[in-house]
């Protein structure tokens, strides 16, 4: 643990790569070096003396000579013999200061480089790549892989050093790998933490190979406008990586032919903001699911082939929360043998089209699809998805869910004709891949009536002013501290003179009464501030817990901010609490899940803002010297030395998932559009307050109690949503706060007037519940247009698309933590830990499947498996005799049988 303590104030270990018996085998090299004798070089002189300043081991000895005549020289007007000597001894304290100072940096370099095989090392970076194709977001998690060429079989990791919101230099440490003897590849993840918004400022990323002697090799990332096809990384050669993107971009990857989206040209709608196409191939796919946390979209042409870690790390990054857009053709054995294949898009075989008026419709605008002849597309049986565009022969474009993500799936070709030469195709591609809030939150949020607050423009930052407060820590108000301020002056200023010269009548007292005020004024300031701030550590938590009742997923994210009493450094950790959220499970935290396997790890980070504010994300990436670098390791704990000043917050984040059966059953079913019935039960470790529960653009909310209190839901217990104490409304008027009140008119002849008042949301709101709600339903209650404010920042949290595929969102608030910081003790050697005070908002969101059990409306025509040879002319017109102009069946009817031609 630290023991030792740097110029930067926090408690540091001993720099790695530097044994202690380094400055004892070059202290005579030093010594020697450090010498120094200034002597007069003219025949008579006198004998000098030395003045010696030792910093063990190492001594400086600086003669002077004890002539004063001498030493004038170094005056500019003559002085006498004491001011000579003093300034003589002051100059030449200075130039040996400095000079000691330069030494022992060049010390240190030489004993770094002893330390370090440079000259000859067993391992080499022979290339490097950042990101997806050196595509990356600022404050998402991305990888770093290295191509290596390793002269032995050895044990190495990469060391990633980028910095965070606040400047602070980080080191993020991959696992410990064993390489064999060759090339191999290397991977880490990290996180880049400030990116200038307006794209001036450089920023760099370095990447080191270690082993566990020391450091290898490292290799300098430089951020630009257009990445080096080639990502050499020889010794001294600088990569090139893309700019980092803006949170609010929607980064697009692609993948496959790539044909189609150049033909489009810069000037295509895709390619307008806030999208940001990011083309590459199949090997670039990481196989750690984190590593495509910065892509939002993947656009998918064709089916090409993935490797089985590809294919698995895809399909999380999905369930998560991803969008996978596929756009094929293709027959059902094709299908099924390829890595796409993941279970929710039946495919039934292929068929052919003559007409793709859908497809024109959804694109908005432009000419109309040439088509010659026919063209081939998959044909899709009954799913459970919404359909976007339908053709006479069943779905042509549908949308599944997958987890917390969703899949799109278009049946024809998009990189072929004759699509691929289709000119309204970049806005057919974009009404796929982007939603419409995403496409139009920018011109709405210009709409917005809310008055904008300094600093703040995400709901994220909203989010982080009210967790920065703590309840034992009363601030001193901008008011209080300019009265506190004008009342030291007054104390020191006219009450002193009024104490010296009317009360005392001795001005001369005043050397003694001045700084006895300022002392006590002094102490008085640094007590309250103690008292005021308190003396222990605390933190803030806000866990949002996920489930998927399909799946059985439960996916958590903790963001904790952390209260320091003192400027000091700490060994922080982060353990989920597995087994109260299993209910199969038993006995306490450590016996984990019912299945016995290991609790799961949890990504721990810092936490950042998207703002160009301070401690935002979006300003210069430049790290100050005296800034502490703390590192952010793979293993436990994963924040071992981590700075936080005094008084002050650091806010980290911590993302898990685990399988969790059995934490509600759904038996919701929908009648009616829009309507429930039906139960539910949940096995919850406690009950659920403050609960509101959507299904498509309803909400069904519990009637207030006398009291102002509402009833919650207990574990264990079936509810229903035709309950007497429960009411529905619309989503949108529930939250944005709209209230339609109907006034009678005093006029008999006239009609009752309507008026809707809507409350307004406020900036200054910090309740968590509330913004958590609007952060979850962002897109359903209009959130750029009636908040003003951004959800960039936690976009990952947003479920309004679940909506749309006949699923419900249980919304609320339970007591039971989702899991515990801990904080390692310095003296502790055996692992123990204690948990800092702590004050918990834990949010549950349960997302249940609903049966659609009433008539569906827009229900796909019935279309003839037995088609005449004038359906048959239809669908394909070179396979038949009739002629082109022949009549066309009403689909879903049975043509009368034919004459049979004699």
């Amino acid at each position: 643990m630290p023991t030792g303590h740097g110029n930067d104030g926090f408690d540091r270990e001993p720099r790695k790569g530097l044994p202690e018996n380094t400055f004892r085998e070059i202290a005579p090299r030093l010594r020697s070096l450090l010498t120094y004798r200034i002597m007069a070089n003219f025949p008579g002189a006198p004998p000098a003396r030395s003045l010696v300043f030792r910093r063990a081991p190492v001594s400086l000895v600086l003669f002077f000579t004890s002539d004063p005549s001498r030493d004038a020289k170094f005056c500019r007007k003559p002085a006498t013999a004491r001011q000579s000597l003093h300034a003589s001894v002051a100059l030449r304290a200075v130039l040996a200061a400095s000079l000691a100072l330069g030494c022992f940096c060049q010390s240190s370099t030489m004993a770094a480089a002893e330390d370090s095989p440079g000259a000859s090392p067993s391992a080499r970076i022979q290339s490097l790549k950042l990101g997806l194709n050196g595509a990356l977001k600022v404050g998402r998690w991305a990888s770093a892989t290295a191509t290596i060429d390793s002269s032995k079989a050895q044990k190495l990791r990469l060391i990633i050093e980028s910095i965070d919101p606040d400047g602070n230099p980080t080191r993020h440490e991959s696992p410990w790998r064993d390489v064999p003897e060759g090339p191999s590849i290397v991977e880490g993840l990290f996180q880049l933490g400030r990116v200038d918004k307006a794209g001036t400022a450089e920023v760099v990323v370095r990447v080191s190979l270690e082993n566990p002697n020391g450091r290898l090799a490292t290799t300098r990332a430089v951020a630009s406008d257009a990445a080096t096809d080639d990502s050499k990384s020889e010794e001294g050669q600088t990569v090139r990586f893309l700019r980092p993107l803006l949170q609010s971009a929607l980064m697009v990857g692609v993948l496959g032919n790539r044909e189609p989206i150049a033909a489009l040209g810069e000037k295509s709608p895709l390619r307008e903001s806030p999208v940001s196409l990011v083309p590459f191939t199949a090997s670039d796919l990481p196989a750690n699911s984190l590593a495509l946390e910065s892509m939002d979209v993947l656009l998918v042409m064709g089916l090409p082939s993935l490797t089985d870690a590809s294919k698995q790390g895809l399909q999380e990054w999905v369930r998560r929360g991803g969008h996978l857009v596929l756009c094929a053709a293709t027959e059902k054995e094709a299908f099924v043998q390829s890595p796409w294949d993941w279970g929710v898009l039946p495919v039934e075989g292929s068929s052919r089209l003559r007409e793709l008026s859908g497809l024109e419709r959804l694109a908005g605008k432009g000419p109309r699809i040439p088509i010659t002849g026919s063209l081939r597309a998959t044909r899709l049986s009954n799913f459970r998805g919404d359909v976007r565009v339908s053709g006479l022969d069943g779905p042509l474009l549908v949308r599944v869910p997958f987890g917390f993500g969703r899949i799109s799936f278009l049946g024809v070709d998009v990189d072929r004709a004759p699509l691929a030469k289709w000119e309204p195709l970049g806005d057919l591609l974009r009404k796929m891949v982007v939603r419409v809030s995403e496409s139009t939150g920018s011109r709405q949020r210009q709409k917005s009536s809310q008055i904008a607050t300094p600093g703040l423009s995400d709901l994220a930052t909203q989010l982080r002013v009210a967790q920065d407060e703590f309840s034992d820590v009363q601030r001193f108000s901008t008011w209080s501290v300019m009265g506190l301020i004008i009342a030291y002056v007054i104390l020191l200023g006219p009450l002193d003179y009024f104490l010296v010269h009317r009360l005392l009548k001795r001005p001369q007292l005043t050397w003694i009464t001045f700084p006895a005020l300022v002392l006590i004024t002094t102490f008085a300031a640094v007590a309250g501030a103690r008292a005021v701030n308190g003396s222990t550590s605390r933190v803030n938590q806000i866990d949002v817990v996920d489930v998927d009742l399909e799946s059985g997923l439960l996916r958590g994210r903790s963001s904790l901010s952390f209260y320091s009493p003192s400027t000091q450094r700490y060994a922080l950790d982060w353990q989920p609490a597995t087994s109260k959220w299993s209910p199969a499970a038993s006995g306490d935290d450590k016996s984990n899940t019912a299945a016995g396997s290991k609790p799961p790890a949890a990504a721990v980070v810092w936490d950042g803002i998207p703002e160009d504010s301070f401690g935002g994300m979006y300003r210069a990436a430049g790290s100050g010297v005296t800034r502490p670098e703390y590192r952010i390791a793979s293993e436990s704990p994963p924040l071992p030395d981590l700075p936080v000043p005094v008084w002050a917050t650091k806010t980290i984040a911590a993302q898990w998932e685990h399988p969790a059966q059995g934490l509600a059953l759904s038996q919701l079913t929908s009648p009616i559009v829009g309507q429930l019935s039906g139960s539910l039960i949940h096995n919850l470790p406690g009950e659920l307050s403050d609960w509101v529960l959507a299904y498509g653009n309803r909400v069904y909310l519990p009637r207030p109690r006398r009291d102002g209190s509402t009833a919650p839901i207990p574990p264990g217990t079936p509810w229903t949503p035709g309950r007497i104490d429960v009411f529905q409304r619309e989503l949108n008027g529930y939250l944005t706060g709209t209230i339609a009140t109907r006034v009678k008119n005093k006029k008999p002849q006239l009609s009752d007037e309507v008026i809707v008042e809507q409350t307004p949301w406020n900036p200054q709101l910090r309740d968590p519940l509330d913004i958590l709600r609007m952060i979850t339903f962002h897109d359903k209650a209009e959130g750029a247009l009636y908040t003003g404010l951004n959800n960039d920042g936690l976009r990952p949290l947003e479920l309004s698309p679940i909506l749309d595929f006949n699923r419900a969102i249980l919304f609320g608030q339970i007591e039971v933590p989702a899991g515990a910081l801990r904080q390692h003790t310095d003296a502790d050697a055996h692992g123990n830990t204690t948990t800092p005070e702590t004050r918990v908002t834990t949010i549950v969101r349960l997302v249940l499947p609903v049966v659609q059990t009433g008539t569906t409306l827009n229900q796909l025509p019935n279309y003839n498996p037995n088609p005449t040879s004038r359906e048959k002319l239809f669908m394909d017109p070179q396979n038949s005799d009739e002629p082109a102009e022949a009549e066309i069946p009403t689909p879903g009817t049975t043509p009368a049988p034919e004459t049979p031609k004699p």
